[in-house]
């Protein structure tokens, strides 16, 4: 299989739905880490789960 490298020259990836959803999405990771700084040895937590 062969694929174009991104960004796709063909495409225009600067409409308002993507970069609402680009916003949306930078607000849902930011949230995310502050969650993820509130857990107390969080790398333990983390391997646990990934290795299940």
């Amino acid at each position: 299989m062969n694929l174009e490298m991104l960004p796709y020259k063909n495409v225009n990836l600067k409409t308002n739905k993507i970069l609402e959803q680009l916003t949306l999405s930078s607000r849902a990771l930011a949230e995310l880490k502050g969650y993820a700084n509130t857990i107390p040895n969080k790398h333990a937590y983390f391997n646990k789960c990934c290795n299940n």
